[in-house]
């Protein structure tokens, strides 16, 4: 890059987007300074407006409620990423577009680390989903696995460390969307098992000795239709759910409880 500045040389835009994300995912995996931001591509970033404010976004339901624990900065790239999808799923924006707004949301999220840690595990794994989800976005970026898979083990850790700490009290719908997005994007294109990173398996069965008091204080079903409906997702990632280590143990145990309460309604 300096030396086609100091020489002149323009790059082609491809090269210049290729060496922009490398440095942005640098930073958001490992934690390697970046040493480039949109300001130094003008050619790529300054003219793109942010098509996001043309769709309505609301904050989804199920973030409502733990709003005061997530970082203010990262509901906004959540409110965004919604637009986004929305977007994209009308086909109502060009793949260039897409990689700059995805590009402008990552960017934040990765400044927002420090920030989010600084508030607790559940702000900082929010983080981490919705940089999961953002990369998603692109269909492009979903043959690149390394992003997800690489965030989806940062945020197995920061989870398996503190499943059981009295952040994640009255949030269990948080908790078991972020699981959710985690074993989802564990695994890369081709892999037999949706989640092949062991803590998973753990964490699930964390979640399925949770979801026995869940079922006792006959909130289960409420918690499990708001993971899987309260807040965003990527695709087929619902269809998909049964793949997830656990995941029809733990619904089939919060049905079952269902019924066996309306049964004793009925009598």
């Amino acid at each position: 890059m300096q030396v086609c500045r100091s020489s002149g040389s323009a790059l082609p835009s491809d090269v210049l987007r290729a060496v922009f994300w490398h440095d942005l995912t640098g930073a958001g995996i490992s934690g390697a300074p970046r040493r480039f931001s949109e300001v130094d591509f003008p050619s790529l970033f300054d003219a793109i407006l942010d098509h996001t404010h043309q769709v309505r976004q609301e904050l989804p339901f199920g973030f409502v409620s733990h709003e005061d624990v997530i970082h203010h900065d990262t509901l906004l790239c959540i409110k965004e990423i919604i637009g986004l999808q929305k977007m994209v799923a009308m086909n109502s924006i060009q793949p260039v577009a897409v990689d700059n707004i995805r590009a402008s949301i990552v960017s934040r999220l990765v400044v927002l680390q420090q920030a989010s840690e600084n508030l607790g595990p559940v702000s900082e794994c929010c983080r981490l989903a919705a940089y999961v989800v953002c990369h998603l976005c692109c269909k492009e970026a979903r043959a690149h696995a390394y992003v997800p898979v690489s965030l989806s083990e940062k945020l197995a850790q920061v989870l398996h460390d503190t499943i059981r700490d009295e952040a994640w009290n009255l949030r269990h719908d948080l908790l078991l969307w972020l699981v959710f997005v985690g074993a989802s994007a564990s695994r890369y294109p081709g892999d037999a098992l949706l989640a092949p990173n062991p803590q998973y398996q753990q964490i699930m069965e964390i979640i399925l000795q949770l979801a026995n008091t869940w079922v006792k204080r006959r909130e289960g079903d409420l918690v499990l239709q708001i993971a899987k409906a309260g807040f965003m997702y990527s695709d087929d990632w619902i269809a998909r759910r049964h793949s997830i280590p656990s995941w029809t143990e733990l619904e089939r145990t919060v049905s079952e409880a269902t019924s066996s309460d309306k049964e004793s309604q009925d009598r």
